[in-house]
């Protein structure tokens, strides 16, 4: 992507004079000018910190940015030829500022981990060429209007310390055609220019280049909601001074017994018009509607009410994941989610300024004296463009149900960015611990321009040794979790192989942009090598580790965190490799035998035939998990006796002795368990521990832990970080039941089950490996950059059959089991082939070992079949 000097451009960041780190700052800015002829082409580019809605002649345009570290700001793009006309027009742009909170915790100190925390800012630039060819550009400066939006409620309190502030708006205090050509702003003070080319004092900016965005825009589509789930009453009892949260989880729901709502059954249809009025009941006081509304799925986007009221009228609201009690619960853990709209005269649309991921809404409307006129309640959906174009299909529906609800948890967290958990933290994890959600996209979406997107932005966040954030919009701090940028290496690896990223590995960097990624990956994987110990093992690390939601014992010197470290190496000699470099793929190859000859050495327990999870003060300290025996199968620590053995000891369901993994982790144990041939156990495990939630509701999306509720002990830091626990926990307050972490089993399904991987870069290459398990067949969609490739795969008694549809440009090889020497009939397409010999070439494409059997496959349909003679 291309980079452009802040400096050189026509437009100017602008704010309002004297704030560079405001709270909660919602401003509205315009600028008028005049075209005397008809244009042939125009482009308005635009961006802020944090967030802008766009109108153009009073008509919405667009909303972003897409969030960016401000040293490459990304700006949004627009065709706005057929917009502009002869004559007057207006830009008008309503930006959003997360800022700081007026606590004590200093400039600077950002409440929103969907933003990096740069200073105030908004800039834009229309250049447009007419027809005569004449070219011009209009950027933000000091013409510019910019007034600060008086309506939303500057002292609302935070959803939590990471998620920013409820939204309180009077409608009263603001103008509602502000937008509009005919708007008046002549009264508005003139922007303030934060760059001053000519004074050196103004030249510490944290914007320094900006980057057209390199992800495609947002697609926002309405959405009805599917049901009423409840409708009552509450006391309107006039009550100020607490926050809306608390008022709402503190109402009293009573049946709706006055008539405050006629019409109820309309609401769900655009044609609808619900009819909400204030009641009195005698000796009981005032009463005002509720309503409960459920959208039938997980959702995304801005919650919309349409209506008419009185000035003055109220309209409260809630929104959550799921319901506890009936109610939707305003208070979640140490979240706190409360919205207020004060009404102004008339008709009105209050949507919200931000977006909300949840299920279920509540709605609590204070009418005036003259009823409120609801004529819709909707969702602005906020969705990703992109189609599903992977599928897994198999006889036990329950597992396809499963597959597809990871599917369904990701897209949700597919933004401009891939996120954390859409509801609760908006946080984009650099992808070394999120090899889970990137590589579900591969899986279900194809859409390669996201994980581009995420690959490219997280060396930017670099501390200056080669340790990057976890965190992409955040400064490096002490927070940092060191032990999952072990896996960098691998995501850089899988987006090579899935993806072809040799220009993003390698190639020369656009001036001033990010570097590559091979570099970042050598850095990075070269930071641990100073820690290792007297063993040669990585013991005690600066900053943080953490693995899961389980009572991990992370004392000392960890397994879990060694065996990362093995396949960080692994995965990034095959880089080197990539790039060329043999001397230092060797090196890594040499040094991941060696730590893993290591960890064989000083983990395992022949007595129990697993593998502990720590050492420490000179003793294994006894705790064993079923994360640290996943990652010793996945990343082949475990010999083949040892994954024998550790096979036999895990159980499929959890038991004393044995620390469970949580949904965020469990995925690694079910990968390594299919990935040495273990599939039966897998299987039942992932019946067991899944299933339960994806048969919770019709269509379900996965849980952060395994139960929907999540209300255990309070931990320390010390705990959750740097000890341990005895008993077995559940992690304290509000966990979500949308989580990105556990959409790796769609991965793992795609991958292992239905047997697809590519095996060169691009795709150019793949293999296609059953692991049946119990399943008698297996049909499935995998996308790849050259098209789709289609395969089923049934078993029979003597043998197996696959069909599978190769896009062009890609060759792959079909690897089948087959029993020890014993003979055996292949069939490919039009061809018999008789297979005796244990080691053989049968022919150019075929290739026997012991218990295996290799078959090239070229672009094309293939028939394919192997059966016992």
């Amino acid at each position: 992507m291309k980079a452009f000097s802040v400096g050189n451009r026509t437009g100017k960041f602008i704010w309002l004079k004297g704030e560079s780190h405001p709270y909660h700052r919602y401003l509205f800015a315009r600028r008028s000018f005049h075209l005397e002829e008809s244009l042939s082409s125009a482009v308005l580019r635009v961006t802020a910190s944090d967030r802008y809605l766009l109108y153009l002649n009073g008509r919405y345009v667009g909303r972003g940015p897409a969030r960016s570290n401000p040293r490459l700001k990304s700006f949004d793009s627009y065709d706005v030829s057929s917009s502009l006309r002869p004559g007057r027009n207006t830009i008008a742009i309503r930006a959003y500022y997360y800022g700081s909170p007026a606590d004590g915790r200093g400039s600077g100190t950002k409440v929103a981990y969907y933003c990096f925390g740069e200073r105030a800012g908004l800039w834009a630039e229309l250049e447009w060429t007419t027809r005569k060819g004449h070219r011009q550009i209009l950027g933000t400066d000091s013409t510019w209007r910019l007034t600060a939006a008086r309506g939303w409620d500057r002292t609302a309190k935070l959803i939590s310390p990471i998620t920013g502030p409820n939204e309180i708006r009077d409608a009263n205090l603001d103008p509602d055609n502000w937008m509009h050509l005919e708007f008046d702003d002549h009264a508005w003070p003139a922007a303030e220019v934060i760059y001053f080319p000519g004074n050196s004092q103004e030249r510490a900016l944290p914007w320094v280049l900006l980057e057209e965005r390199d992800v495609p825009m947002m697609r926002e589509e309405e959405l009805w909601p599917e049901r009423v789930v409840e409708v009552g009453e509450v006391s309107n009892d006039g009550r100020s001074g607490i926050d809306i949260a608390t008022l709402l989880d503190r109402e009293i729901h009573l049946p709706a017994d006055s008539g405050t709502i006629e019409q109820l059954d309309t609401i769900l249809t655009p044609a609808g018009s619900l009819v909400c009025r204030a009641a009195f009941v005698p000796h009981e006081g005032g009463r005002v509607p509720y309503l409960i509304l459920d959208f039938g799925r997980q959702v995304f986007g801005f919650p919309r009410v349409k209506f008419r009221a009185g000035k003055g009228a109220i309209i409260d609201m809630t929104h959550g994941q799921k319901l506890d009690g009936g109610r939707v619960r305003a208070i979640d853990g140490e979240y706190r989610y409360g919205d207020r709209y004060i009404a102004r005269d008339g008709e009105q649309v209050w949507e919200h300024g931000e977006y909300k991921q949840f299920r279920y809404l509540h709605l609590t409307i204070k009418p005036t004296e003259e009823p409120v006129r609801i004529d819709s309640i909707t969702l602005n959906q906020y969705l990703y463009p992109c189609e599903q174009r992977g599928q897994f299909r198999c006889p036990d529906h329950r597992l396809d149900k499963l597959w597809q609800a990871a599917i369904d948890t990701l897209y949700l967290q597919m933004e401009d960015n891939l996120v954390c958990d859409a509801r609760r933290e908006r946080i984009v994890h650099a992808p070394g611990y999120s090899v889970d959600h990137t590589s579900a996209v591969y899986v279900g979406f194809g859409a390669l321009p996201i994980v581009s997107r995420k690959m490219r932005l997280t060396p930017l966040n670099d501390d200056g040794t080669g340790m990057m954030g976890f965190k992409f919009c955040e400064d490096f701090v002490e927070r940092n979790f060191v032990n999952f940028f072990l896996a960098w290496s691998t995501a850089v690896r899988l987006h090579h192989l899935f993806a072809g990223c040799r220009d993003l590995l390698v190639g020369d960097p656009d001036p001033g942009g990010p570097e590559r990624l091979y570099a970042s990956v050598k850095r990075q994987i070269d930071w641990y090598e100073p820690h290792r110990d007297k063993n040669g093992l990585l013991g005690e690390l600066p900053y943080r580790i953490w693995w899961d939601w389980a009572p991990l014992d992370l004392r000392g010197t960890t397994f879990s965190l060694n065996a990362h470290y093995v396949n960080g190496l692994r995965d990034a000699a095959w880089l080197a490799q990539e790039v060329g470099e043999t001397k230092k793929a060797q090196h890594w190859r040499d040094l991941a035998e060696d730590v893993r000859t290591g960890l064989r050495r000083t983990f395992w327990d022949d007595d129990r035939g697993l593998f502990h999870d720590s050492f420490h003060e000179g003793q294994l300290t006894g705790h064993i998990s079923e994360i640290a025996n996943g990652f010793a199968l996945l990343f082949g620590i475990a010999d083949s006796e040892q994954a024998v053995r550790i096979n036999e000891n895990l159980t499929v369901k959890p038991t004393p002795g044995l620390i469970e993994a949580s949904p965020l982790s469990i995925s690694y144990l079910l990968d390594g368990l299919l990935s040495r041939g273990f599939s039966k156990k897998a299987l039942d495990i992932m019946r067991l521990r899944f299933i339960p939630m994806c048969l919770e509701v019709e269509r379900p999306t996965l849980w952060e832990n395994w139960g929907p509720y999540s209300r255990g002990r309070p931990i320390s830091d010390d705990e959750m970080f740097r000890g341990y626990q005895q008993d077995r926990f559940i992690p304290h307050g509000a966990r979500s039941q949308a989580h990105c972490s556990p959409v790796l089993i769609a991965y793992v399904m795609t991958t292992r089950i239905l047997g697809v991987m590519p095996t060169a870069p691009g795709f150019s290459k793949c293999s296609i490996t059953p692991h049946p398990g119990d399943l008698e067949w297996v049909k499935g969609v995998v996308p790849t950059p050259h098209g789709d490739i289609t395969v089923s795969w049934e078993r029979a008694k003597n043998g197996m059959s696959l069909a599978v549809e190769v896009p062009h440009g890609i060759d792959g090889e079909v690897v089948l089991p087959r029993e020890k020497e014993v003979p055996a009939e292949l069939h490919h397409n039009e061809r018999r082939v008789i297979l005796e010999a244990a080691e053989v070439s049968a022919a150019d494409d075929i290739t026997l070992s012991t218990c295996k059997v290799r078959v090239g496959l070229t672009s094309g349909s293939h028939r394919l079949s192997l059966k016992r003679i």
